[in-house]
């Protein structure tokens, strides 16, 4: 039988990560990076901070978890990779870059402050999200992320060769 459309399996978020008021928060941002990736793994963002990983199984679907940890102070919303690292951003308007390999945060980068000290950021009185992320992968003339926040900005950062 054709299995398109099919629902295989539901993955939960950890018990323990729970918002304020008890309940169990929503999953605000997924990114897959397997299975044919040298590093397969699913990520989930949610409405805590919280980044779970997933290993992703070449066969099969029994997904193994292997990290839980707290990221940023309010909700992720956007994930992406590079060549070595996992990038988030949320609400509390961090760029965070975490390795693929050890999952530790290597990077946290504070996008509306660093707007807002060059005078780049119009509005600074006006609190903004950090809602999507792009990355543009380039090993010889750099990379770059563009990162959209919930008030119209574009922001366009460069992350160098090396990410």
């Amino acid at each position: 039988a054709d299995k398109v459309g099919c629902l295989q399996k539901i993955l939960k978020l950890p018990p323990y990560n729970k918002t304020d008021s008890g309940n169990v928060p929503a999953v605000t941002a997924v990114l897959c990076t397997g299975p044919y990736y040298v590093l397969s793994h699913l990520y989930a963002g949610d409405s805590t901070g919280h980044i779970c990983v997933w290993e992703v199984p070449f066969d099969g679907i029994e997904y193994r978890p292997i990290v839980n940890m707290k990221a940023h102070n309010g909700a992720i919303n956007a994930l992406g990779t590079t060549f070595k690292h996992l990038l988030s951003c949320g609400d509390d308007g961090i760029l965070l870059f975490v390795d693929l390999e050890s999952c530790n945060i290597v990077r946290r980068m504070d996008i509306l402050s660093e707007g807002v000290k060059r005078g780049l950021t119009p509005r600074p009185d006006v609190i903004r999200r950090l809602k999507s992320i792009f990355i543009r992968e380039d090993a010889d003339e750099g990379s770059m992320v563009v990162v959209g926040t919930s008030y119209g900005d574009v922001f366009l950062i460069s992350i160098g060769t090396n990410v």
